[in-house]
């Protein structure tokens, strides 16, 4: 395939969001926003870096310079998903209890679900790897 390392991480990103929604259906019924929300399970931060890493490391080998980026690139995104992102989506939790108990009113909307935990990383990890996989099989 032509476009395949382009493909591959969209295609993992939309199937780690379908997946996400579909696991996710909101009790009042589906909305066209829940296809964006971050957190979650799959990760579909982790599905797109992991389907072009695994693809390349499939054509090229794992002593590829490029693959040796692409998996350098995808165990920072998902260490910031599990660390980073994952506490500052606890802390606007805190936050907004705290207002809450305070009564007072927050001037920004906060989404708590920004992180993963590290089941939700290797969700995304498998439809990473699995994607990577058959773009390999296709091409």
């Amino acid at each position: 395939m032509k476009y395949d390392l382009l493909l591959a991480p969209v295609t993992g990103w939309f199937i780690a969001q379908g997946m996400k929604y579909l696991v996710y259906l909101r009790k009042d019924g589906l909305q066209f926003a829940d296809l964006f929300v971050s957190g979650g399970f799959p990760s579909s931060h982790t599905a797109f870096v992991v389907a072009p890493t695994v693809l390349l490391g499939l054509k090229n080998g794992l002593d590829d310079p490029l693959f040796v980026v692409t998996a350098i690139i995808a165990c920072l995104v998902m260490y910031d998903a599990t660390g980073v992102r994952r506490s500052s989506g606890e802390q606007a939790v805190a936050i907004k209890e705290l207002a809450s108990k305070t009564g007072k009113t927050l001037t920004t909307k906060m989404h708590a679900a920004k992180g993963h935990s590290p089941t939700e990383v290797i969700g995304g990890i498998a439809v990473g790897f699995a994607v990577g996989f058959g773009f390999y099989l296709v091409g």
